[in-house]
């Protein structure tokens, strides 16, 4: 996967944060379906806006959960491969 890829949710894609400070909670509603991500996926999901690189992605989750980076790494990319092949992410770089 494309570390310097930068991932924007799909625009199609109703979804509202419900979490509360600092600890999101990310409902997703597709196809009549509501989807609820847990805290990580809520931030990779937050921060998948076009700004953000994958790379930015997993070293901010690392820093947040003072985690090494190469811990993340493989967790990250897979829950975002995994949107990305549902269309739920798509890949704006490319």
């Amino acid at each position: 996967m494309d570390l310097m890829g930068i991932y924007t949710r799909q625009v199609d894609i109703v979804w509202r944060d419900e979490g509360e400070g600092s600890n999101p909670r990310v409902i997703l509603m597709v196809t009549d379906m509501i989807h609820q991500l847990n805290e990580v996926g809520s931030r990779v999901w937050l921060m998948c806006d076009g700004n953000n690189s994958l790379n930015g992605i997993i070293e901010n989750i690392a820093k947040v959960y003072d985690a090494k980076k190469e811990v993340v790494t493989s967790d990250v990319e897979n829950f975002v491969a995994d949107l990305a092949d549902k269309k739920w992410l798509v890949n704006a770089s490319t």
